[in-house]
């Protein structure tokens, strides 16, 4: 690793997705991922292998599962190259629009977001789900027994056979209806940020360090300067540091919150209210990444739900 970049990010979704547009920008991208980078064949297949499926920093860095237990809210995050989509569903829906007719910035709607969710489905290529599958159609017959008609749902699994993935020319097979999705594709038939995004990121010549957990976040000194930010090797458990302009926290809604309460002290210009409104929907609706974008000159860190 180099002892500086242009950009510093993390590796979920958030993440993934800014280190690959910073990348295809021209800019020096350094990813730092605290789980390690998983193969299909390293994923948990039997309930034998539960025990070592759950990360920790020092027990077991190489799991895959990171489960927070807080007094009213448990939550269940992934370490990992890829972030929180090597353990999710693949659901792709576009928001209502009238959901942004409450709470939102007036400047944000599904006509301004459109574009966006075109461009994030070029990468993630939601497909609905085949008719012929048959827990679909028992799930159809289920609901014409109540007076209900199934709707087939956009997931971003590849259903059209081996192939290299059009986005990032990673090899993937077929989705076989393996029901692991939530614990790890072992065929690379989900399109995780780790093949999609990640890889594009790496290919135009993003270094990715998986087991490297970031610790402290130091500001410039200067207007203009670098950020620097320590971090350790979860592997050997040695410590070091490296510097970019821009650093762009993507460690989940949990992760970011945790890291940027944990450097406060650093980090004066903080709004008091973060870390606070936080509930099980909170976890959902920003699951893909709480966002914390910070460059020198500006208010400071902030989080967005993306």
């Amino acid at each position: 690793m180099d002892a500086a970049y242009d950009a510093m990010v993390g590796s979920g979704f958030g993440g993934g997705i800014a280190a690959c547009r910073l990348a295809e920008a021209g800019q020096r991208v350094v990813v730092l991922e605290r789980g390690r980078r998983f193969a299909p064949e390293d994923f948990p297949a039997t309930p034998a292998d539960a025990p070592g499926a759950f990360w920790h920093p020092s027990l077991n860095p190489h799991g895959l599962f990171d489960l927070r237990l807080m007094k009213d809210l448990s939550v269940m995050t992934a370490a990992g190259v890829g972030g929180g989509s090597l353990i999710y569903a693949n659901v792709q829906l576009r928001t209502p629009a009238d959901v942004f007719l409450k709470g939102w910035p007036v400047a944000i709607d599904r006509d301004v977001l459109d574009p966006y969710y075109d461009r994030t489905e070029e990468a993630l290529l939601p497909t609905e789900v085949p008719e012929e599958l048959p827990k679909m159609r028992a799930f159809a017959a289920a609901g014409r027994q109540v007076g209900k008609q199934a709707r087939r749902l956009p997931l971003a699994v590849n259903f059209e056979g081996d192939r290299e993935h059009p986005f990032s020319h990673v090899h993937q097979q077929k989705c076989e209806n393996l029901g692991r999705c939530d614990i790890g594709c072992p065929i690379h038939a989900k399109n995780t940020v780790d093949i999609t995004y990640v890889a594009r990121a790496e290919r135009f010549g993003a270094e990715v360090y998986p087991l490297h957990e970031a610790l402290r976040l130091h500001p410039p000194a200067d207007p203009g300067g670098c950020w620097r930010v320590s971090f350790r090797d979860l592997d050997t458990s040695t410590r070091g540091e490296v510097q970019a302009p821009v650093v762009v926290l993507a460690a989940g809604c949990l992760g970011s919150t945790r890291l940027l309460l944990k450097n406060r002290r650093r980090l004066p210009r903080l709004s008091d209210a973060l870390g606070s409104r936080f509930s099980g929907t909170a976890t959902r609706s920003a699951r893909p990444s709480t966002l914390a974008l910070a460059r020198w000159g500006t208010p400071g860190p902030t989080t967005a739900r993306r």
